[in-house]
């Protein structure tokens, strides 16, 4: 959803009685869409390789993870493309459910959907 504030430290698991889960998420936002040239806006962190730019993660960004993080670059691939397959009608569906609400309604959704749907682009198969 591009945002450049996404820290590895905003994400948490919590360890209770009944097993691990994760925290509930915060300083989610597509600062991204608020930026006037995008191109050049930058990750809090990179996928893997080198640039930190939002519009140099691509697909093989993904399949590189595959040599930091121990997993087979397949199995990056294939969870990768599960979540892209089903990403951009859920954030449609959150839009419009957003859009129906007076106190939620704001002209911001269909940006960041553009958003979503070009990084989807970028890096699904």
């Amino acid at each position: 959803m591009g945002n450049g504030d996404a820290h590895g430290k905003n994400y948490s698991i919590l360890y209770a009685e009944n097993g691990p889960s994760l925290a509930p998420l915060y300083d989610l936002m597509s600062t991204i869409a608020y930026v006037k040239f995008a191109p050049k806006h930058k990750m809090a962190m990179r996928i893997a390789g080198n640039s930190y730019l939002f519009s140099r993660t691509s697909r093989e960004s993904f399949s590189k993870l595959s040599e930091i993080s121990g997993f087979k670059s397949s199995f990056i691939l294939k969870h990768l493309d599960s979540i892209a397959s089903v990403i951009c009608q859920a954030a449609r569906r959150l839009a419009e459910q957003l859009q129906s609400d007076k106190t939620t309604e704001s002209p911001i959704y269909s940006k960041i959907i553009d958003i979503i749907e070009r990084h989807v682009q970028s890096v699904a198969n």
